[in-house]
């Protein structure tokens, strides 16, 4: 009884060391982020009071990039029903003041009108800068970053498209200097027990193969 003891202790501590070992293993491999995205429409027009300027871009297929590799649509929507899939948009603009106020919509898969997502973050002030062509290079500060959590189930393996919206007044000197579509496969909780499993039991047949000094 005293060796079952000792030996399923052995099992147990192994089992705990392993376990970190396969959660590195297995964590989302940051291979599905996207830093370039392809402008389909874009405005740029005299002042005029609330006119609305719209820009609109795809992103690529997330199926194709998930977990750094191709899934069919109905792969990824599976995985996205299991909650194994995380998708976070990141937009970098240039020079929205202080005052202004940009809208994010996104449209979901099978559906006819856009979502939205929320509002882009702006500058801690206001100039009179116009639009500088380049990322930031003649005015500090003037770059903000916005991250959106996005259903990964609105996605469903098709192309995402993003709208930025609001009134001429806001944007007619907004510059769109990256997007980024983060696309990430989240490892099942029962593969991780079992690839910790597996990983102990394989250090304690090494340990007890192992030979020993006479």
């Amino acid at each position: 009884m005293r060796g079952f003891n000792r030996c399923g202790l052995k099992t147990s501590c192994l089992l705990l060391l392993a376990m970190p070992a396969v959660l590195v293993l297995t964590a989302p491999v940051d291979a599905s982020c996207y830093t370039d995205c392809r402008i389909i429409e874009k405005q740029l027009i005299d002042f005029l009071p609330d006119c609305a300027v719209k820009y609109c871009w795809y992103h690529k297929n997330p199926a194709e990039i998930a977990g750094g590799g191709p899934l069919t649509p109905e792969e990824y929507a599976e995985a996205a029903c299991h909650d194994l899939v995380t998708v976070t948009l990141a937009i970098q603009v240039d020079d929205l003041d202080c005052g202004d106020q940009v809208k994010v919509y996104i449209e979901p898969v099978g559906q006819d009108d856009w979502v939205y997502l929320g509002e882009l973050n702006r500058m801690a002030f206001t100039d009179c800068f116009g639009l500088v062509p380049g990322a930031d290079l003649y005015q500090p500060g003037h770059m903000t970053v916005t991250e959106f959590d996005v259903d990964p189930c609105w996605l469903d393996g098709l192309p995402v498209r993003i709208r930025l919206s609001g009134n001429l007044c806001n944007i007619n000197s907004l510059e769109i200097e990256k997007s980024t579509l983060t696309v990430c496969m989240v490892p099942a909780p029962a593969a991780v027990v079992l690839g910790a499993i597996g990983l102990a039991t394989g250090l304690l047949t090494w340990r007890r193969r192992r030979p020993r000094n006479v």
